[in-house]
């Protein structure tokens, strides 16, 4: 889940807190952001060219899953196989695609205030499917915070990578981060911390 990183770059002490996506887009706007966002993506940001804020390597790959209940399952076979449905996101997320769908009034959305939420309202029925990352999805999973009544569609939402964003103005977050992201893929400890999700 992205969140924002606070440090003292001289210091040692990092503070990583949770913001809403509506607080967080007005702190980017009013320039008040102070720290990187982890865990996103630059087509979430409206910044594809990369020219809006600076941009890390990646910390990892991750992947959009569709995710209905076993006993209804969704395959998603092409952007038509979406319509007339409804689907569980996160309040303020932007979906490729479905964003685009729901303002055509081919999908209805239903927003909750998190990736656990998401599943409960499919579990409940009141969805037809809901998206959530398999990072997320295979956490949940294996510790237990969910039954495994779902099925995950064959094709995916989408595939991405987590990135850390950075504010043009704080360019010493970059230069700091940049290197130690770079050594991650080669970095076996990194590697049994990702292996938990």
């Amino acid at each position: 889940m992205p969140g924002i990183c606070r440090r003292k770059i001289q210091g040692a002490v990092f503070n990583v807190i949770y913001i809403p996506r509506k607080r967080l887009e007005q702190q980017l706007k009013n320039g008040q952001l102070d720290g990187p966002i982890l865990g996103v993506n630059p087509l979430w940001f409206n910044d594809k060219h990369e020219t809006k804020y600076l941009w890390t390597a990646p910390i990892y790959n991750d992947i959009d899953d569709f995710v209905s209940l076993k006993t209804s399952p969704f395959e998603f076979k092409d952007i038509t196989s979406l319509y007339n449905k409804s689907f569980a996101g996160v309040s303020g997320l932007y979906y490729v695609d479905l964003n685009e769908l729901v303002a055509r009034d081919k999908l209805d959305r239903v927003d909750t205030i998190g990736d656990q939420q998401v599943l409960t309202i499919v579990e409940k029925g009141w969805v037809d499917l809901g998206v959530i990352s398999r990072s997320t999805y295979n956490y949940l999973l294996k510790h237990k915070k969910i039954d495994n009544n779902f099925h995950l569609s064959t094709i995916p939402h989408e595939s991405f990578e987590r990135r850390v964003l950075i504010p043009q103005d704080q360019k010493v977050w970059h230069e700091f981060l940049q290197p130690i992201l770079l050594r991650l893929p080669h970095d076996p400890k990194w590697q049994k911390i990702l292996s938990q999700y």
